[in-house]
């Protein structure tokens, strides 16, 4: 049987701007392979992506950054549970529940990220088989206890001995100082993937399930296209496979000029541009990639390195890639990951604000594509409407008004309907339901706002003036 991972479900509660949300991916019996979120700024789009983002660096033990702790609310609740299948014989929720708190070495409280801690409350791996009259089994929970201290559940498989809490409170501590997941600390690794107990068989096949799903989850976000933008880099989301090298992740070269790299990832920056430029030149006619390889240049590190830049070729003109415009830079960004999604059913790709910079055609004609024949996911948040006239309503998900439900499917579509105008009529008239998809302006309301702050500015400048004269 074919790998595959199918993100079926998620569920947020108090993360930003969403108090609950919900967003399936089932479309009847299977889960859907594009999605996208639309509603207006500040509606929860983007806090969908943070939260898959923010599981994705628990997993794999990446510290959670400053923009996504900005997330949470200080001493409010907030929790994330996600629920995907695995080769279409069950299904996996992975649920966490963590808290902002002041952090107590700080001597001054500022708003900055570094005065807080993540304190995981819970964290658990359940598990359920695609046959009739399964049940879900919960094969790892971890609860934090009052004191501080934590446990491990269930007790017959995580016995309360010695080792075993030496190794949890060290996971403990190392959360907490790290921001980052108990369950997946490298001692809780190694105490389920050493244990010779039969009880630990199932956990240790799913733990490691979790851990690949969460590797083939890639996502583009906004701070990725404000780097672009910014001229500081240029981020790339990339899988590939090679005779020497099979490689995923992220990795990044400078926006103004060559970087020095590790040898070893020219090769697998060689495999991506390879890869690339397969695509590229249907998407943007007569465009490729290269890279120049200055030759050999020691890292900061000390360390043996390449000094490489790339460059656009394009109607055999040849110019440094960052010449090329913020659209064209982010096609490139994610071009390779669309590709493993394309041809893999193993892929999740989520990309926020995917219209940004991008041709509205162009974007329609991509995700025709992509609908048409991915064999993995696509998740993806826009603000152009296009793409309500090339995706069914089955593959949308507009966003509410209403904090506590903040995710809803179209309804009442039919096959006649366009979906666009239907969400522009709901947004100009509102719907029925006890929420709206639009919280109304009044162009008159906003040209006063406009007349107000300019008299303001007036009394700026004239304060500005006086000082001068003092």
């Amino acid at each position: 049987m074919n790998e595959s991972y199918k993100l079926i479900d998620i569920v947020i509660e108090n993360m930003k701007n969403v108090g609950k949300g919900e967003v399936s991916l089932v479309d009847g019996t299977k889960a859907t392979n594009m999605l996208g979120i639309y509603g207006q700024n500040g509606s929860g789009k983007t806090t969908l992506i943070q939260s898959i983002e923010i599981l994705k660096k628990l997993v794999s033990q990446t510290d959670i950054n400053n923009y996504l702790l900005d997330m949470l609310s200080v001493e409010k609740v907030s929790s994330i549970k996600a629920t995907f299948q695995i080769n279409r014989e069950r299904i996996v929720n992975y649920s966490i529940k963590l808290i902002k708190e002041y952090n107590q070495k700080q001597e001054f409280i500022t708003n900055d990220a570094t005065n807080y801690n993540l304190k995981i409350i819970s964290e658990t791996i359940s598990t359920k088989e695609l046959r009739k009259n399964a049940k879900e089994k919960n094969l790892i929970e971890f609860k934090m206890n009052d004191d501080g201290t934590g446990q491990l559940l269930p007790a017959s498989v995580f016995s309360n001995s010695k080792n075993n809490q030496e190794m949890l409170n060290l996971s403990v501590i190392q959360s907490l100082e790290n921001n980052s997941s108990v369950i997946f600390s490298r001692p809780i690794s190694r105490m389920i993937n050493s244990s010779n107990n039969k009880k630990m068989d199932n956990l240790k096949y799913i733990y490691s399930e979790v851990t690949a799903f969460f590797d083939n989850v890639f996502v583009y976000t906004n701070e990725m296209s404000g780097i672009i933008n910014a001229q500081l880099a240029i981020p790339f989301l990339f899988s590939t496979s090679g005779e020497k090298h099979s490689a995923f992740g992220t990795i990044g070269l400078a926006a103004d000029g060559p970087s020095v790299v590790p040898t070893e990832a020219v090769d697998i920056l060689e495999n991506i541009i390879k890869q690339i430029n397969t695509v590229l030149p249907s998407i943007i006619p007569g465009e490729k990639l290269s890279l120049k390889n200055y030759g050999e240049q020691i890292e900061e590190n000390g360390k043996q390195g390449s000094r490489i830049e790339l460059v656009s070729n394009r109607e055999d003109k040849i110019f440094p890639f960052r010449a090329e415009s913020d659209g064209i830079k982010k096609i490139v960004s994610i071009l390779s990951a669309l590709i493993y999604s394309y041809n893999s059913p193993k892929a999740i790709v989520l990309i926020d604000e995917l219209d940004s910079g991008i041709f509205e055609f162009l974007l329609g004609e991509l995700l025709a594509v992509l609908t048409d024949g991915s064999k993995g996911q696509i998740i993806f948040t826009s603000h152009n409407l296009r793409p309500l006239e090339i995706l069914s309503e089955k593959q949308i998900i507009f966003t509410t008004t209403n904090a506590e439900k903040r995710y809803i499917r179209p309804k009442n579509i039919k096959s006649t309907n366009n979906l666009r105008d239907i969400y522009i009529k709901e947004i100009q008239l509102g719907t029925k339901e006890e929420y709206s998809l639009y919280n109304e302006t009044d162009s008159s309301t906003i040209q006063k706002s406009f007349r107000k702050a300019a008299k303001l500015s007036n009394k700026v400048k004239a304060a500005v003036e006086d000082a001068k004269n003092e």
